[in-house]
């Protein structure tokens, strides 16, 4: 047991060993590369841009012999060290450029992408500038439309995340270009194939806005109302991207009606104003029957037959205000509702916030008038002098107070007479 145990010490002391050596050359290997790094820094600084160009000119034939051989992958390794060596020489863009054809050949987007963007920041005068556009749509295009990509390096997908990243670098690099709105029109077909409607409708948006000119704004105008109009989930829902669609569909007819898609656009645009017309019509139903409201009813009844008038969701509505009742003319008969209402108000308020009181002969504590008793009214003005208390009690009350009810409370005294101080004498 001891034998084994040394041996096991050994084994790890050795391991160990091997372990601090690997990681001593390590750090020695990567101080010479940095200090190599440095050092050739320092040497491209030092160099002119003659020496330069001279230098990058023999790289790049030499790139191109190989190329011409078929070592592809030598050759664009060549291109690439002439940019990293002699960024400032007159043939570093075409070496780059070279490079990125190679990697694309290869079906290495990626790189191919990367390449072809790098000439686009650091060299935008150079002369083949709308070319590398064209090779960088492509490519954003091709991951769209082909499975350029494997799970595991397996199983082929489309890659729509790269493809969308990659038109819109092209589109932030080159806005006034040509190849702008056909990359936001790509963006915008991949959010809609995804199901990211709002994202398909961002897009759509960003081209009839920035680029009203362009060949591709009457396709954007139609499928921008398209898309809202898939967001419709019918009359009974909320009818805001309803409105959205018809006001694209509308913007598309007025300003294209040459367009050689007119017809779809206004059999979308009829489709949707039916959907909104007959949101209206449920609305004025629904206060029609369930609420009573007539007047709110009356106003959403117009307002279907005035989003669409031919619809049958208009025809309904015009049967409703068929059998409505007519709204009061303004004027006489107004103010006489209002009168009326004024009066019953005052007349169910005497009963609901007043109190009355009864006197008693010997000046008793008042008590409350008992429910179903009758209440006598009594003039305040005292009676004329020769005529009975009775009378008085009993005359007539001024018109215009039976009519209105108003000022009771301010000048009517209601008591109840005693009988025995009130009642009338014998005629002994």
């Amino acid at each position: 047991m001891g034998l084994i145990f040394n041996q096991m010490a050994l084994s790890i002391y050795g391991m160990t060993q091997r372990f601090i050596l690997t990681i001593l050359l390590f750090c020695a290997t990567s101080t010479s590369i940095v200090e190599g790094a440095l050092l050739g820094k320092r040497k491209k600084e030092n160099l002119d841009i003659i020496q330069q160009d001279e230098l990058a000119l023999q790289l790049l034939k030499t790139a191109e012999k190989d190329e011409t051989a078929g070592r592809k992958k030598s050759a664009a390794k060549k291109y690439m060290e002439v940019f990293k060596r002699y960024s400032n020489s007159f043939y570093s863009p075409e070496a780059l450029y070279r490079s990125a054809k190679i990697r694309s050949g290869q079906h290495k987007w990626k790189k191919a992408y990367e390449t072809f963007n790098t000439v686009v920041v650091f060299y935008p005068h150079y002369e083949k500038f709308n070319a590398i556009l064209q090779e960088q749509f492509d490519i954003a295009n091709t991951m769209a439309t082909k499975k350029t990509s494997r799970f595991f390096g397996v199983i082929p997908f489309y890659n729509y995340d790269s493809s969308v990243k990659y038109f819109e670098i092209l589109i932030a690099n080159a806005p006034y270009s040509d190849f702008a709105p056909l990359s936001l029109f790509q963006v915008a077909l991949i959010h809609k194939k995804r199901g990211h409607e709002i994202r398909a409708i961002d897009a759509f948006d960003r081209l009839v806005n920035n680029y009203p000119k362009s060949m591709l704004t009457p396709d954007a105008y139609r499928e921008l109302a398209n898309t809202f109009s898939s967001l419709v989930e019918g009359p009974k829902y909320d009818q805001g991207a309803t409105r959205e669609a018809i006001a694209n569909y509308k913007d598309y007819l007025i300003l294209f009606p040459d367009d050689n898609l007119v017809e779809a656009g206004e059999k979308g645009l009829q489709e949707m104003e039916d959907t909104f017309a007959k949101s209206k019509l449920e609305m004025g139903e629904f206060y029609y029957k369930k609420r009573k409201n007539i007047e709110a009813a009356r106003v959403f009844f117009n307002e279907a037959i005035t989003v669409a008038p031919n619809s049958n969701s208009a025809q309904n509505a015009r049967d409703y205000l068929a059998v409505m009742p007519e709204p009061p003319v303004a004027g006489e008969g107004v103010a006489v509702a209002a009168a009326a209402n004024q009066d019953d108000s005052s007349k169910r308020g005497l009963i609901r916030r007043m109190q009355f009181w009864r006197r008693s002969q010997d000046g008793e504590t008042q008590t409350p008038l008992e429910e179903g008793s009758t209440i006598e009214v009594a003039s305040v003005e005292p009676p004329q002098t020769g005529e009975p208390a009775e009378n008085s009690a009993e005359s007539e009350t001024d018109p215009v107070e039976e009519e209105t009810g108003r000022g009771v409370l301010n000048r009517m005294v209601f008591w109840r007479k005693d009988r025995k101080k009130e009642s009338p004498v014998s005629e002994e």
